[in-house]
């Protein structure tokens, strides 16, 4: 990749290739929890707390036309969320903190709940499939605020570097230099730099290298 190229790219053109890559994104989740309530839960939520990572998926199963739902509190940057109807409810976790929710109607009889989501910042994840080729998955979420989630599958264990630059080509961070087992993993990048300050609005490029493999791809931080 000749990063001199991007720094020569228009306006026009990053934008129209966001748009493409927004449109075109699609991930699979960390993974899903799932929360049941009523029926012979009574007034209550199961379970009651969770810890959760960023990029996972919480459901909720049951009747909400009798415990309709409600989010109390969530981080910066997440979203709130709500159901009146219908049996199943899916929220996917975007920001680090803890999330409070409650029956509305029933909340002051204990039907409450909460879960957790961390991350460090830098998160890796990996499971025992192996992939049989090399690939980089485009980021989700993406626009992403605070933080995204890069995915990438190796065929065999390989020494991975794994680097965020702006579209001037400057190094923001390093998220990855070292050696990756085979599989599909992920790293999780929370908008800051190799100082650890959180950086601007904006198109960003990551690009990753393991063995002979070489791909690149954009993602846009909303602030």
């Amino acid at each position: 990749m000749n990063f001199n190229r991007i720094q020569m790219l228009k306006t026009g053109k990053l934008i129209s290739l966001c748009i493409i890559f927004l449109t075109m994104a699609s991930v699979v989740h960390a993974a899903t929890h799932i929360i049941r309530f009523g029926g012979d839960l009574g007034e209550t939520y199961s379970p009651k707390t969770l810890n959760v990572a960023i990029g996972d998926i919480v459901r909720w199963e049951g009747d909400f036309s009798s415990h309709p739902l409600s989010s109390t509190s969530v981080p910066p940057g997440a979203l709130s969320f709500h159901a009146e109807s219908g049996a199943a409810l899916e929220y996917e976790v975007i920001a680090e903190g803890v999330y409070n929710y409650r029956c509305d109607s029933h909340y002051d009889s204990g039907m409450t709940g909460s879960f957790v989501a961390t991350t460090t910042g830098i998160e890796e994840r990996q499971n025992t499939k192996t992939p049989g080729a090399y690939q980089l998955n485009r980021n989700y979420p993406n626009p992403f605020n605070p933080s995204t989630i890069i995915g990438y599958q190796l065929p065999a264990e390989e020494h991975v570097e794994l680097r965020i630059y702006n579209t001037r080509g400057r190094l923001v961070l390093t998220l990855i230099n070292d050696k990756r087992p085979a599989g599909n993993n992920s790293v999780v990048w929370d908008g800051s730099d190799e100082s650890g300050r959180l950086v601007a609005s904006g198109l960003y490029i990551y690009r990753i290298k393991a063995g002979g493999f070489i791909s690149t791809k954009t993602m846009l931080l909303v602030r």
